[in-house]
Protein backbone atom coordinates (compact mmCIF):
# COMPACT_ATOMS: atom_id res chain seq x y z
CA UNK A 1 0.00 0.00 0.00
CA UNK A 2 0.96 3.66 -0.85
CA UNK A 3 2.21 5.55 2.02
CA UNK A 4 0.64 9.21 2.21
CA UNK A 5 3.51 11.73 3.72
CA UNK A 6 0.74 14.18 5.76
CA UNK A 7 3.36 15.91 7.98
CA UNK A 8 6.84 15.97 8.97
CA UNK A 9 7.48 12.18 10.31
CA UNK A 10 3.33 11.91 9.93
CA UNK A 11 1.75 9.22 7.89
CA UNK A 12 -2.05 8.09 6.71
CA UNK A 13 -2.69 4.91 9.04
CA UNK A 14 -4.71 2.89 6.53
CA UNK A 15 -7.87 2.46 8.53
CA UNK A 16 -8.72 -1.34 7.77
CA UNK A 17 -5.43 -2.15 8.94
CA UNK A 18 -5.72 -0.38 11.75
CA UNK A 19 -9.46 -2.44 12.00
CA UNK A 20 -8.41 -5.39 11.60
CA UNK A 21 -5.14 -5.24 13.91
CA UNK A 22 -7.71 -4.26 16.73
CA UNK A 23 -10.24 -7.46 15.54
CA UNK A 24 -7.27 -9.69 16.01
CA UNK A 25 -6.21 -8.56 19.51
CA UNK A 26 -9.82 -8.94 20.94
CA UNK A 27 -9.99 -6.36 23.18
CA UNK A 28 -6.41 -7.50 24.81
CA UNK A 29 -3.11 -6.07 24.73
CA UNK A 30 -0.91 -7.68 22.53
CA UNK A 31 2.32 -6.85 24.45
CA UNK A 32 1.13 -7.32 28.38
CA UNK A 33 -1.87 -9.28 27.77
CA UNK A 34 -4.19 -7.46 29.84
CA UNK A 35 -7.66 -6.40 28.61
CA UNK A 36 -8.44 -3.15 27.51
CA UNK A 37 -8.07 -0.78 30.53
CA UNK A 38 -11.41 1.14 29.10
CA UNK A 39 -14.12 1.41 26.30
CA UNK A 40 -13.71 3.50 23.34
CA UNK A 41 -17.32 6.21 22.86
CA UNK A 42 -19.29 3.53 21.34
CA UNK A 43 -18.32 0.88 24.03
CA UNK A 44 -15.53 -1.01 22.32
CA UNK A 45 -12.30 -1.57 24.31
CA UNK A 46 -9.87 0.79 23.44
CA UNK A 47 -6.22 -0.30 22.45
CA UNK A 48 -4.13 2.00 20.21
CA UNK A 49 -2.36 0.35 17.08
CA UNK A 50 1.76 0.74 16.40
CA UNK A 51 3.90 -0.25 13.86
CA UNK A 52 6.53 -2.88 15.11
CA UNK A 53 9.08 -0.99 12.28
CA UNK A 54 8.68 2.41 11.62
CA UNK A 55 7.11 3.85 8.76
CA UNK A 56 9.17 7.15 8.95
CA UNK A 57 12.04 4.30 8.30
CA UNK A 58 10.75 3.47 5.12
CA UNK A 59 8.42 0.58 6.30
CA UNK A 60 5.32 -0.53 5.10
CA UNK A 61 2.03 0.32 6.77
CA UNK A 62 0.22 -3.45 6.55
CA UNK A 63 -0.81 -6.28 8.33
CA UNK A 64 2.53 -7.86 9.65
CA UNK A 65 3.64 -4.99 10.72
CA UNK A 66 0.91 -3.37 13.35
CA UNK A 67 -0.32 -4.53 16.81
CA UNK A 68 -2.56 -3.55 19.29
CA UNK A 69 -1.92 -2.57 22.17
CA UNK A 70 -3.02 -0.36 25.38
CA UNK A 71 -2.42 2.92 26.44
CA UNK A 72 0.28 1.86 28.59
CA UNK A 73 2.43 -0.34 26.73
CA UNK A 74 2.60 1.72 23.66
CA UNK A 75 3.59 4.87 26.02
CA UNK A 76 6.40 2.62 27.18
CA UNK A 77 7.22 1.80 23.72
CA UNK A 78 7.54 5.24 22.46
CA UNK A 79 8.67 6.70 25.85
CA UNK A 80 11.70 4.71 26.25
CA UNK A 81 12.41 3.49 22.61
CA UNK A 82 12.26 -0.10 23.33
CA UNK A 83 11.96 -1.29 20.17
CA UNK A 84 12.56 -4.09 18.42
CA UNK A 85 13.94 -6.00 21.35
CA UNK A 86 10.83 -5.91 22.92
CA UNK A 87 8.48 -6.07 19.42
CA UNK A 88 11.17 -8.78 18.72
CA UNK A 89 10.08 -11.23 22.17
CA UNK A 90 6.59 -9.99 21.42
CA UNK A 91 6.37 -11.92 18.03
CA UNK A 92 8.07 -14.72 19.34
CA UNK A 93 5.63 -15.14 22.14
CA UNK A 94 2.55 -15.07 19.69
CA UNK A 95 4.46 -17.64 17.19
CA UNK A 96 4.73 -19.74 20.79
CA UNK A 97 1.31 -18.97 21.33
CA UNK A 98 -0.08 -19.77 17.50
CA UNK A 99 1.66 -23.37 17.40
CA UNK A 100 -0.68 -26.15 18.17
CA UNK A 101 0.87 -29.37 18.69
Amino acid sequence: MKKEKLLKNQYLFVACIKEFAKKVAQGVCQLCENPAPFSNKIGKPFLEVHHIHYLSRGDSDCLDNVIALCPNCRRMLWKFKVGLTMVTWLLIKQLESSVHF
